[in-house]
């Protein structure tokens, strides 16, 4: 990632390098991205080709039990770098927090990257922008 990502944590520190730049092997915590919280992690799985699939369905039907007239949310996948992204774009409610989960798999289906990026009403252009540098910054064998 970009040097714009700061540990907001200490115990975060230690995943960024000296350039700024997110190692994914040490990878997790929360930070301070561009004014936005970000809480990432990397989890590895047992190869699972349906991963992002099974992942979105499940999200679906979350929404759909949950949060049946939220229109305003929106699950859907993409490929940034050569992975495997599913993105979800979610409706903070009573919080007035909005936020994006997203998962980008390696192309192996033996890792993936998950985290939520949270923002303000308000501050949707800008986070929109920023979910795509984290997501361009997300480099995965």
């Amino acid at each position: 990632m970009k040097t714009n990502v700061k540990p907001s944590t200490p115990s975060s520190k230690n995943s960024l390098n000296p350039d700024g730049t997110v190692n994914l092997s040490s990878l997790g915590g929360e930070y301070d991205f561009n004014g936005q919280n970000l809480s990432i992690r990397t989890v590895n799985i047992k190869k699972n080709p349906t991963f992002i699939a099974d992942t979105k369905r499940k999200m679906e039907n979350s929404k759909k039990r949950y949060l049946a007239n939220d229109n305003f949310s929106e699950i859907y996948t993409t490929k940034v770098n050569g992975n495997e992204c599913l993105i979800s774009r979610n409706n903070g409610g009573g919080v007035q927090q909005n936020y994006y989960v997203f998962y980008v798999v390696n192309k192996e289906i033996t890792s993936y990257v998950t985290g939520m990026l949270m923002f303000s009403p308000g501050q949707e252009s800008l986070a929109k922008e920023n979910l795509a540098n984290i997501l361009k910054g997300i480099k995965m064998n």
